[in-house]
């Protein structure tokens, strides 16, 4: 059970179905045997679109288009409807900010296929700062900071639970040293989920 607004670890062995979980709760796997229900409303085809809006997703190899930072964290967003105070804030959050003002073009600068032109954890923060853009109420998390530094995936951890005090966060990691700033934490054990 996830309450609106609480912060969740997902834990657990390479290979143990954290992804299937993920996959199971973001509605791009239907469950084989059991239900998923939101706020006693069971999760089907009828319902799954609506509930699909509400979300937000950080990859952990993310996906991006041959163009600018700015076009892959606003995405189809016309030009006319950018808010540029709400990107520069998103990349903030995201730690990758100043970064983008040291380029020579700014958020205008090409990332190259699939984002080439930066590094690993230079485009996990773009993913964040692109999910963070998006309006939702759940941020889901699949290892999003594993590329990162550890100094700054804390203060990146620490931007989107500061910032997000009435947003659900479930937030799958192998590292054990940010577990003490969520509200709970699940361990998959057998193909279940067992609350620490």
């Amino acid at each position: 059970e996830i309450n609106k607004g609480e912060k969740i670890i997902i834990k657990g062995e390479s290979g143990s179905g954290k992804s299937t979980f993920l996959d199971l709760f973001l509605g791009l796997l239907i469950p084989t045997s059991g239900e998923i229900q939101i706020d006693e409303n069971i999760l089907n085809s009828s319902n799954i679109l609506n509930y699909q809006r509400i979300l937000s997703s950080i990859a952990q190899t993310p996906s991006f288009l041959d163009a600018s930072i700015k076009q892959n964290i606003v995405f189809y967003i016309n030009k006319e409807n950018i808010d540029q105070k709400k990107l520069e804030d998103c990349t903030k959050k995201a730690e990758i900010y100043d970064f983008i003002q040291k380029l020579n073009d700014g958020f205008e600068s090409l990332m190259g296929e699939n984002g080439l032109q930066l590094s690993g954890g230079q485009r996990q923060r773009i993913s964040i700062a692109r999910a963070l853009y998006r309006k939702h109420e759940i941020l889901v998390c699949d290892e999003a900071t594993n590329s990162l530094d550890p100094e700054t995936e804390i203060k990146v951890i620490n931007n989107l639970i500061k910032n997000s005090s009435d947003k659900t966060m479930v937030f799958v990691t192998h590292n054990k040293e940010i577990i003490d700033k969520f509200d709970k934490t699940y361990t998959i054990l057998n193909g279940k989920l067992v609350k620490n």
